[in-house]
């Protein structure tokens, strides 16, 4: 009995000490819309040892503080802060004692919501138009503020268009899959319920429409628009006035033109039948295949190396990650010798771009962590089974172990 007595008292010391001697994070929750501490807001600090577990809570009191024990600060942690409905994210390296989180409020409607551009990606197949439109946008409200609800942003598909899938990715995240609401009383019209964050988002619809030869397309946007491009193979023909053609690149043919004015309606058709060399495409989150990447402009200026940059990163991040997390529920597919040299090339360019090679891997964690965060986000919200959640996040997890021994 006196061995079971000791035994007893020092595993209660044990648990006592390590509760007593656990890391503290301490950290401040700020409102940038107000510029005040955001008091009552829930913090949750998440565990990327083995995928994206719990491991305290708290919450920020009337200054915005809060103190959360780290059981294990020789891992890299995650700090997740709600507020008014919407996510926000903070890396937590290892080592870190104290970090700082900007949270915002949100509203349905928010002012100083632009749209830096917008591009089609236009191939043919199986007497099909398959459209990839890329919508670039820049909330640049005062004060900021989230723009958040079921249409937070709307879409308006071609007449006949069958949506594929759509996808969304806010300022430094990956593309994560957004599911359109459709619009009641506006025919072809869905809105996007993704939170449209103070800086850029980006917003992917993909869809196909019955084809014969040739096809119209009609822009008219609400806000002036940036720069409008038009991607595709140089076997199609665009039949349009006030484009600009670029250098054609990998097989494609890339036109643009810029500076359109709120409700200017701009038209278009293409004809012909084409579809987008190998070396030119993306991989397809949704179907396991492949999108157009982007070419770089040769106008030089800077809004032709943001294309390029941007199907860079989906090409990397989108190749790496998501393709990884989607296959997931289709079961493996058979890597192609183009596919490794298009990763190999992309890996090479993003690694240059960041200056060294754990840049680049640093790039990939953040990426990693922005779709775990997803993930847990719909499951929270029910928009994911939990069939499809453990299966995502195994293939989630596997890639965050490997890329943590690097």
């Amino acid at each position: 009995m006196l061995i079971v007595r000791r035994s007893l008292a020092l595993i209660c010391c044990l648990l006592f000490s390590s509760v007593l001697f656990a890391a503290q994070l301490t950290g401040k929750v700020t409102n940038a819309t107000t510029g005040k501490p955001a008091a009552d807001d829930e913090v949750t600090l998440l565990s990327l040892n083995d995928g994206m577990q719990e491991t305290s809570s708290a919450r920020s009191d009337d200054q915005g503080r809060f103190s959360l024990n780290e059981p294990d600060e020789s891992v890299e942690h995650l700090l997740r802060v709600s507020h008014g409905g919407t996510f926000y994210y903070k890396s937590v390296p290892v080592g870190t004692k104290t970090t700082e989180v900007n949270v915002y409020d949100s509203a349905a409607k928010v002012d100083g919501i632009l749209e830096d551009g917008l591009v089609f990606q236009i191939q043919t197949g199986n007497g099909q138009l398959e459209v990839s439109e890329k919508f670039l946008l820049r909330n640049e409200s005062a004060p900021p503020r989230t723009r958040m609800g079921d249409h937070s942003f709307e879409i308006e598909l071609p007449p006949g268009a069958h949506l594929v899938d759509s996808m969304a990715a806010g300022p430094g995240g990956l593309p994560v899959r957004v599911f359109p609401v459709p619009i009641k009383n506006k025919k072809n019209h869905y809105g996007m319920p993704y939170p449209l964050r103070p800086g850029k988002t980006e917003i992917r619809v993909n869809y196909k429409v019955p084809y014969s030869g040739s096809f119209d397309f009609s822009v008219n946007s609400e806000t002036s628009l940036g720069e409008l491009g038009i991607i595709m193979p140089k076997s199609m023909k665009l039949n349009a006035t006030g484009f600009a053609q670029d250098n054609d690149e990998a097989g494609m043919s890339v036109y643009f033109m810029k500076g359109i004015a709120a409700a200017q309606a701009v038209k278009f058709s293409v004809s012909g039948e084409g579809v987008a060399p190998r070396e030119a495409q993306e991989p397809n989150p949704a179907e396991g295949g492949a999108q157009i990447t982007a070419p770089a402009s040769a106008t030089g200026d800077s809004s032709g190396a943001r294309w390029y940059i941007i199907g860079l990163l989906f090409g990397l991040l989108v190749g790496g990650v998501i393709v990884v997390y989607r296959k997931m529920k289709r079961g493996p597919a058979r890597e192609t010798s183009s596919d490794r040299r298009a990763a190999r090339r992309a890996q090479r360019e993003s690694a240059q771009a960041e200056g060294n090679a754990s840049a680049s891997n640093g790039s990939v964690m953040d990426a990693l962590k922005e779709e775990l965060f997803q993930l847990e986000t719909d499951r929270l919200e029910g928009r994911i089974s939990q069939h499809d959640y453990e299966s995502s996040k195994a293939g989630l997890d596997t890639l965050m172990r490997r890329q943590m021994k690097r």
